[in-house]
């Protein structure tokens, strides 16, 4: 920048001001003593009044000039930092605009790109669940195609049961026939006659080269007692020598079950060499033995028991063969209750109620077990198996566990219910098959405080699994409404409030009822004496009516109660359960009627018969023992008077231990009644007996139930072509070893 042309005027007044005032150097230095004369007198004190004046002026000038400096320099100092602020902000704005221009097109391009997130994240979310459902569309598939697999080779080795596989036959014998190949194993096998073959063939491998190893000969036999005779008299001379040949036979496996055999040629070998193991030795040897051990066993143990009870029920296996099992409870001489599962054996006839009545009777007497000491048989509600029961005569209790769950199931018949109950269940499915929504529902749960529980899918099959669901729904309802509401495709399947009252509806009358099918489904405890006070506390306290319940709540309850009544209102099942009541010292005749004792008595006076008859006169001694000489004690003995009651009729008697037993302080409700029999069957020899009778009884079929379960564990898609004779052997041997 030019330097700016200063003021004329000053610079003028700078340059006369040094000429009017110029003074010497003696007079411009103040330092140094002032001039003396040669007496020693001052001479400053002559100093002039100009001296003076010119001092002044020098001092005023040079105040002017500092000002005048100063003056300048600020005037020049604030001109450059003026233009240069100037400049300065000018620059600044001109960036202010340019970074405002590029926030605002970033700000845009922000925009765009969360924009563009949000709809990845959507299409990411929709692709994540998709192929979450691939992927377990892709499962179930997966596992329908093994299954498939799985039949095809059970069905190709099916095809495969008749053929044989000859090796080492040479290319040279000739085109191989079924007439041929008939006459090579005659020759080979030394028969008695030629094997009807239906058709012979070499493998479909390419014709091998001179010297390479011959194709192998496949062939079928009409009957397969040939193909297995045959295969037997191979195995015994392996090597077959046939002109120039070394022949062997073999089975004809698919490749799968060859690999698979091929695995346990290792195992094979090794149990050859180990004296007295045989090929199927646990299958012929091992398992048979066991089996017929246990059996001699348990049936011996049964010769023992007065009386008994049991569970049936038919049952189809994974390969739709039908099955009729048997389970027997009774109480030991050491007052243990015993679950016995007798049978699981293959029932293919009609299931009418007819033929199922032999099949009870044939199962009974294969066990050596009587009708007459048979108590009563639990089954579920199948007609075919109650009208066998009636056709038999025989006594029967309606599983406990199959008339709630179907009381409970008449009990919510309603349209509210059911739309309710579908609307929940696609609400579940909803998680089920989404693993994004699963861990979205975990962080709302630790969010709102929530137990971290899993959503339950009803089971049609297993008793209380829609109350579970119902139950579970309603506790995680308002993480289910967070996690379904945030999702725009899944927020219609938010319950409305109509539909979580009638949940809560239904969940209170249902929810008090499902743990009575548990404690009644057990085996090695007393169950069938509940069942009255059980129905008397669901018509007392659990069903009755509130009256804060919803209209909904009270009319489950009461369709509920009314379904129970009408189903234990027979007259012959009412006494059965009285009577096992009035046996359980926890309850006795708390909940029933007190003229069941005239019952007791007489049931208990044919018992004490029948134990006298079976019993039969008491053998007289054959050895007399030798006379002792008498003391003097005897003779006292003799002569004291006589104290022996007079002779009691048996009704009195056991009238009696009634009425003790009547009079005997209550025991607590956990106290095992059969440990209460145990300590005081000498004070009750009578009743008993009818205790060992009435308690063994099951209140539900679960026993059989259970059996099917380790069938159907037995019974696997691997292992479909088990014979049922081995279904049987394998299931008695599970349950009871």
């Amino acid at each position: 920048m030019p330097p700016k042309p200063r003021n004329t005027d000053n610079q003028t007044a700078l340059r006369a001001r040094p000429n009017a005032g110029a003074t010497s150097p003696a007079q411009r230095d103040p330092v140094g003593p002032p001039p003396h004369d040669g007496d020693g007198v001052n001479t400053a004190s002559t100093v002039t009044a100009p001296s003076m004046a010119s001092a002044d002026f020098k001092a005023e000038l040079l105040v002017a000039l500092r000002e005048e400096m100063v003056g300048i320099f600020k005037s020049e100092l604030q001109t450059a930092m003026t233009e240069n602020l100037s400049k300065i902000k000018s620059e600044l704005q001109s960036v202010k605009t340019e970074l405002t221009a590029n926030l605002a097109a970033t700000k845009s391009d922000v925009g765009e790109l969360r924009g563009t997130v949000i709809e990845m994240e959507e299409s990411l979310s929709t692709c994540t669940d998709d192929v979450a459902y691939l992927k377990s569309k892709v499962e179930s598939l997966s596992n329908k195609v093994l299954a498939l697999e799985n039949k095809c080779e059970d069905l190709e080795g099916r095809s495969r049961r008749n053929n044989i596989r000859i090796i080492g036959l040479s290319e040279q014998c000739g085109t191989v026939t079924a007439a041929s190949t008939s006459d090579l194993l005659k020759e080979a096998l030394n028969l008695d006659k030629a094997p009807l073959i239906d058709r012979a063939h070499r493998s479909l491998n390419p014709k091998p080269k001179p010297g390479e190893r011959p194709r192998p000969i496949i062939a079928r036999l009409h009957y397969y007692a040939d193909c297995v005779d045959i295969l037997q008299r191979a195995r015994t001379q392996q090597r077959i020598k046939i002109g120039d040949s070394i022949i062997s036979i073999f089975p004809d496996h698919t490749a799968r079950t060859a690999r698979a055999r091929a695995a346990f040629n290792d195992v094979r070998r090794q149990l050859r060499d180990i004296p007295g193991i045989r090929r199927k030795y646990f299958a012929d040897v091992a398992l048979p033995h066991l089996y017929n051990t246990t059996r001699e066993k348990i049936r011996s143990e049964l010769e023992e028991m007065q009386f008994y009870s049991a569970t049936t029920d038919l049952w189809s296996s994974r390969t739709m063969q039908p099955y009729l099992s048997l389970t027997v409870h009774y109480i030991n001489t050491s007052w243990t209750l015993r679950s016995t599962c007798l049978q699981t054996a293959y029932f293919p006839d009609n299931h009418t109620g007819d033929i199922i009545a032999h099949g009870f009777k044939d199962a009974l007497s294969s066990w050596g077990l009587s009708e007459e000491r048979l108590v009563c048989m639990t089954t579920d509600s199948g007609t075919n198996i109650i009208k066998a029961l009636k056709d038999n005569n025989w006594p029967s209790l309606q599983c406990f566990g199959h008339r709630l769950h179907n009381a409970i199931e008449n009990g919510v018949k309603d349209p509210r219910i059911d739309r309710a109950i579908g609307v929940c269940k696609k609400a579940v499915s909803a998680f089920s098959y989404s693993w994004k929504k699963r861990r979205d529902m975990t962080e709302v749960q630790a969010e709102l405080g929530l137990p971290q529980h899993l959503l339950i899918s009803e089971s049609p099959t297993r008793w209380g699994s829609r109350q579970k669901m119902i139950e579970r729904f309603l506790e995680q309802e308002k993480a289910i409404t967070r996690v379904l509401g945030a999702d725009k495709k899944t927020r219609h399947l938010v319950p409305p409030w109509q539909d979580l009252e009638v949940l809560e509806a239904t969940n209170k009358a249902v929810k008090p009822l499902q743990d009575f099918t548990d404690a009644l489904s057990g085996e090695s405890y007393v169950s069938v004496s509940r069942i009255k006070p059980v129905l008397h506390l669901f018509k007392t306290s659990l069903l009755l009516p509130e009256e804060e319940d919803l209209e909904l709540t009270k009319t489950i309850k009461a369709n509920i109660m009314r379904y129970l009544e009408s189903k234990y209102c027979d007259l012959e099942k009412e006494e059965l359960l009285d009577m096992a009541t009035l046996l359980d010292p926890r309850f006795r005749t708390t909940y029933i009627d007190a003229s069941k004792k005239k019952r007791a008595v007489s049931e208990i006076s044919a018992l004490c018969n029948s134990n006298t008859e079976e019993a039969g006169p008491s053998a007289v001694q054959e050895n007399t023992p030798p006379k002792k000489k008498m003391t003097l004690g005897a003779f006292f003995k003799n002569s004291a008077p006589s104290t022996t009651p007079h002779p009691q009729s048996e009704k009195t008697k056991i009238e009696t231990e009634l009425a003790t037993y009547f009079l005997i302080p209550d025991i607590e409700p956990d106290t095992d009644p059969l440990e209460w029999w145990k300590l005081h069957q000498p004070n009750f020899p009578r009743l008993s007996l009818l205790a060992k009778k009435y308690l063994s009884i099951p209140a539900t079929s679960a026993p059989s139930e259970r059996v099917f379960s380790v069938g159907g564990g037995i019974v696997t898609c691997n292992r479909a072509c088990l014979k049922p004779e081995v279904v049987d052997r394998l299931i008695f041997l599970a349950k009871n070893v």
